[in-house]
């Protein structure tokens, strides 16, 4: 954290919530001045959280875990469909979260966690897929490695041709040329995916 920087810290106090502040600047002599009184008392090694910049909106979580700092141990979670989330019957009921859901909304996202924690001991970690930038100014770049550039060049010019006048035949050579680099990158940039299958013992 530079001098000019602000950065969000969270202490837990003894009470075992977590205290919210800000803290202004870099630490001097490893010592940092909070910007708002504690709130509660708070053990000597308490758990402290920060961070600088918050995260842009989330489209999508497409995977999560529960994360405990005291052993490094993760535990994968179920991300639920919105129809599940609703169909719970109780969702202020505390306990260890097993499940989550993302509703990404227009300009903020809201994560729900079942069964709401009912400790601060242990973090949610989750795999999300962010914006790409948008192209609004002459010194923006592509928000893609190199090697997306023709798919990139070949799609866009698909999409701006009509407005330029492009004549039809043009297009379709221009098209299909885009549909052949983006199936490129699609079967090149992928995840090793695997499937699993159970065997019924009926």
């Amino acid at each position: 954290m530079t001098a000019s920087q602000m950065a969000n810290i969270g202490i837990k106090l003894e009470d075992g919530s977590l205290f919210w502040t800000t803290v202004d600047g870099a630490p001097a002599a490893n010592v940092v001045t909070l910007d708002d009184v504690l709130t509660g008392d708070v053990e000597d090694g308490a758990a402290v959280y920060a961070y600088t910049t918050k995260i842009v909106r989330p489209l999508k979580v497409v995977e999560a875990r529960t994360y405990s700092p005291s052993t490094d141990q993760e535990t994968p979670l179920t991300v639920m469909a919105r129809q599940d989330y609703l169909a719970l019957l109780n969702k202020m009921a505390t306990g260890v979260v097993n499940q989550v859901f993302y509703d990404p909304q227009l300009t903020t996202g809201y994560f729900y966690l079942w069964l709401a924690q009912s400790s601060v001991d242990d973090l949610v970690k989750f795999t999300w897929w962010r914006p790409i930038e948008d192209f609004n100014a002459a010194g923006d770049n592509a928000d893609l490695p190199q090697e997306w550039l023709q798919a990139l060049i070949f799609n866009l010019s698909v999409v701006m041709a009509p407005e330029f006048g492009v004549a039809t035949e043009r297009i379709a050579g221009i098209k299909s040329l885009a549909d052949e680099y983006l199936a490129d990158m699609e079967g090149f940039d992928r995840d090793g995916d695997y499937i699993q299958f159970g065997v019924d013992m009926c």
